[in-house]
């Protein structure tokens, strides 16, 4: 019996399902238990491995995304990373921020977009590190608006597709948010419309080569 297939979201190819996958319960983002059924595939073209983004996908993350509560198991604080040498410990934000700093990647004074801002961990560390710069920030919803405007030089919070946020940006940061997107390619291209010339479009991703616990994650 053929195993079901649906279209790559990448490269537009044929992805075939795991169809085991739907015996596993699963896990919301902001991690909460999720009912099992859901959909894994993998690409036969690109190799990409991808949920199915139908209609049950669909409902699924409405229904997360009206009860999101980010870092609800630490009341709202960003997990921490830990150095592979040293096994010391730094918040993801300021880790990425550090990184930055150290690659010669920021001047003193610049403009940062963060799209998927969320509580404000990125925006944060942005002001403690790098003072002089204006912050700005993209989210689904103002579910967390007044929270990150009390970061020092934040500017503004838009509830709006990357594109029609005004201006363009020394940095525009994607931490953890295109693989929540459904058409990744298209979203990338609104994305660099807001990169000045020679700025930095940051993106992190998780890796389930790594962490394959990524996987069972619903949205």
């Amino acid at each position: 019996q053929p195993k079901p297939t649906f279209v790559c979201h990448i490269c537009k190819g044929e992805a075939e399902e795991i169809f085991a996958y739907r015996e596993f319960s699963r896990v919301a983002s902001d991690c909460k238990p999720w009912k099992a059924n859901g959909c894994l595939g993998v690409c036969k073209s690109c190799g990409s491995v991808q949920k199915n983004f139908d209609a049950v996908w669909q409902q699924e993350i409405d229904e997360i995304y009206s009860q999101y509560q980010i870092y609800h198991q630490s009341a709202g604080l960003e997990q921490a990373v830990f150095d592979l040498n040293s096994g010391q410990a730094q918040m993801r934000s300021e880790k990425i921020v550090t990184k930055l700093k150290s690659l010669g990647l920021t001047a003193a004074r610049g403009s940062l977009l963060d799209v998927g801002c969320a509580n404000g961990a990125l925006l944060r560390a942005f002001s403690r590190n790098l003072p002089e710069w204006i912050l700005y920030g993209s989210e689904l919803d103002e579910k967390y608006k007044s929270e990150v405007e009390t970061i020092p030089n934040f500017k503004g919070h838009y509830c709006v597709p990357p594109n029609e946020i005004p201006g363009q940006f020394d940095v525009v940061a994607l931490i953890h948010v295109l693989e929540h997107v459904a058409d990744p390619i298209s979203f990338l291209k609104l994305v660099r419309e807001k990169v000045k010339p020679g700025g930095i479009l940051f993106v992190e991703l998780p890796c389930y080569d790594i962490n394959p616990f990524d996987l069972l994650i619903a949205d």
